[in-house]
């Protein structure tokens, strides 16, 4: 798991003139996800990369934090 920079998101979606719809629509990831990353929330190394390679970013543009681990056990059903 890791942490993505919402900062860094928020700038690169801006650059492309998206908003939340067009980044799921170009890199295929659910907007549910989508939402939970920009409120915070770890998510799957393979999600961070599908946004990076949407948002024509390095990885490591967006990412904070890695090997995130959950804060409990029942956040399982949150993430992709």
């Amino acid at each position: 798991m890791v942490l993505l920079s919402v900062k860094a998101l928020q700038k690169f979606i801006g650059l492309n003139e998206w908003n939340k719809m067009d980044l799921v629509d170009n890199s295929g990831v659910p907007l549910g996800t989508i939402q939970r990353i920009m409120r915070g929330n770890p998510c799957r190394e393979s999600t961070a990369g599908k946004l990076a390679k949407a948002l024509n970013v390095d990885f490591e543009d967006i990412v904070e934090e890695w090997n995130v681990k959950r804060k409990r056990a029942g956040d399982v059903k949150y993430f992709d």
